[in-house]
């Protein structure tokens, strides 16, 4: 366990916590097997068996492919016999006046169709089709031998699958780098401190839905990494056409006037406004340095630049323009570059309210940890692919890498009946998971201040708490938006939620889906055609109507019931003993919280 600050972000991963975590992960995974006692060599030879079966049933079903497509072969080829001699017999038959000569003349020939047709008739009916019907009832079998091995495999497997819970990353995390403490949930504490402590806003936006967030601390200072669903308005140009055609006179080559049609196809096209939804990760810190200090940065895109001609001529134009941006006194901007032009050209950070601030916040240990991180010579992290922006105590960090991330920890993902899988799936999840979260936070870690500065709540401690708004916007969106929106939506819904009541152990939560329904309508434009007159082209498209519908949900911290007594009492149909007057129904876990979603009435 490494207890110390970390003021070296990159140093530090390298040299110890990705080991140690690596390490870690797979000590909790190695406890996890021996708790729930599996035969790890019993479950790989049910797998062997299992691949055997499947490779067994692929030559199966193989050959049985072959032999279908063969008798489909043989099967056009004496229904084609048969209709030849048809033909013959319509053709030489007095009985019909047949308007074509028969296709052969010679009798031989006829037989040889006659013979071949009944060649591949008998081969198809008497060879074929009992050999195929042999083989889809051996593949049938297979099938269900394969169907009962995997059961078996499932069941082998059961135990450590239900071991598996949303606080083993937390724990591990926590383990590595005791300094950054994962939330069981975000909690109201831990956002009212961000809003009253900090100036957070919250993001209470109707057309913005959480759906993930995990909160923490660094130090007993607050962040949250989330993910959002936005919805904004953008514009869809919608395209339609319109034939016409007229007739008019025009001269030949002797000067005769005759009489052509022409036509020509008019196009045209409306714009029209559209929802559209985009997601977001991003990671936020409440931290009590330098509160004046406002800043924003984004990516220099020199900071991978080599050290060639044309390399060392990028950079120097970069210095001197910012040099220059320096000099001038003409505008409001407070900028003063620093004496580490490398910093001030990799950081790329020139509105700054205040200098004096920003050098206190910047010391020189924390620009030469920055440049670092920036640079990252070895490829260890991410290097310079994120954005940060501090508007007084509140700090923003966007990392592109963590687009890529999956950061919730729901433990179903592990879920697998293939202990090899179940192992791999638990270590690369768990590793991707730190070392993202890590180089998100690194950026606040490289800054010393920002770790020596603690809050008042986080000496005293929060205490406990009920979920917040935005846990329970995670929940609803983990049940997933079918759950919630209006019938006749047909775009993605933003899912509000809302506390509604609060009792001593549940909380009833509004949960509010904004989707939109579609109508569509046709606009008439205008074109002047080769006719000589104008027509109105139709362009049809929809308009987006919105729609909303509300459901009740009912969440509650796990508190003293343990995961397994939430199971069991699953398990038994008891689930009114926790949630009263609400019977039994399939409730969703999320961390330290259990959720489910009203009923249909």
């Amino acid at each position: 366990m490494i207890e110390a600050d970390v003021y070296e972000p990159l140093g530090r991963f390298d040299g110890e916590f990705r080991d140690a975590f690596a390490k870690n992960a797979e000590a909790m995974f190695d406890g996890l097997v021996r708790e729930s006692g599996i035969d790890v060599r019993e479950n790989r030879k049910t797998l062997a068996e299992l691949r055997q079966l499947n490779t067994s049933a692929e030559k199966v079903q193989s050959k049985l492919d072959c032999l279908q497509s063969f008798r489909t072969l043989l099967t056009l080829a004496w229904i084609a016999a048969a209709g030849v001699l048809f033909w013959n017999f319509l053709a030489d038959s007095d009985l019909f006046s047949f308007p074509f000569d028969s296709l052969f003349d010679d009798s031989g020939i006829t037989i040889i169709v006659l013979l071949v047709g009944v060649a591949a008739a008998a081969l198809c009916f008497f060879c074929l089709s009992p050999s195929i019907k042999s083989r889809r009832s051996a593949l049938a079998s297979l099938q269900e031998k394969i169907k009962t091995v995997k059961t078996k495999a499932w069941d082998q497997m059961a135990p450590l699958n239900a071991l598996f819970d949303w606080d083993h990353t937390a724990r591990l995390v926590e383990q590595t780098v005791p300094r950054i403490k994962l939330d069981p949930y975000f909690n109201e504490s831990r956002m009212t401190e961000l809003v009253e402590d900090f100036g957070w806003d919250c993001f209470e936006d109707p057309d913005r839905s959480v759906l993930c967030s995990q909160s923490g601390e660094i130090n007993g200072n607050p962040f949250v990494v989330a993910q959002t669903l936005r919805k904004s308005t953008g514009t869809k140009t919608y395209h339609g056409s319109l034939r016409i055609s007229w007739r008019e006179t025009v001269s030949d080559s002797e000067g005769r006037p005759r009489t052509v049609t022409r036509s020509q196809t008019l196009y045209a096209s409306v714009d029209k406004p559209i929802p559209v939804y985009s997601e977001e990760k991003f990671l936020l810190f409440g931290n009590d340095a330098t509160p004046e200090l406002s800043f924003s940065r984004r990516p220099s895109g020199l900071a991978n630049v080599g050290d060639g001609f044309w390399d060392r001529r990028k950079k120097d134009r970069a210095v001197k323009k910012l040099e220059s941006f320096s000099r001038n006194l003409d505008d409001d901007n407070n900028f003063t570059m620093m004496a580490n032009k490398e910093f001030e050209v990799l950081f790329n950070c020139t509105n700054r309210s205040s200098e004096v601030h920003f050098r206190m916040l910047f010391t020189p240990l924390a620009q030469q940890q920055m440049i670092l991180l920036l640079k990252d010579p070895k490829r260890i992290g991410y290097g310079d692919d994120f954005l940060m922006e501090k508007r007084r105590k509140i700090n923003k960090v966007v990392p592109k890498h963590l687009a890529n991330t999956r950061i919730d920890t729901d433990p179903s993902q592990f879920y697998d009946y293939d202990y090899d899988q179940i192992r791999r799936k638990f270590l690369d999840f768990n590793n991707d998971f730190f070392k993202s979260v890590y180089f998100s936070l690194a950026p606040l870690l490289a800054v010393p201040l920002f770790q020596q500065t603690r809050t008042h709540k986080s000496i005293y401690g929060l205490g406990p708490s009920f979920p917040s708004y935005w846990e329970h916007e995670s929940q609803a969106n983990y049940h997933g938006e079918e759950k919630f929106k209006h019938a006749q939506s047909v775009t993605r819904n933003i899912l509000k939620a809302k506390i509604t009541d609060t009792c001593s152990d549940t909380q009833s939560v509004a949960v509010t889906a904004y989707g939109y329904r579609g109508e569509p309508r046709t606009d008439y434009v205008s074109k002047f055609g080769g006719d000589g007159r104008f027509h109105d082209v139709p362009v049809h498209w929809t308009e987006y109507l919105p729609v909303s519908r509300t459901t009740t949900m009912v969440a509650s911290p796990r508190k003293e019931l343990s995961l397994p007594k939430y199971r069991e009492l699953r398990d038994a149909g008891e689930w009114q003993k926790v949630f009263r007057n609400w019977g039994n129904v399939n409730p969703n876990f999320r961390r330290a919280i259990v959720s489910f979603v009203q009923p249909p009435q």
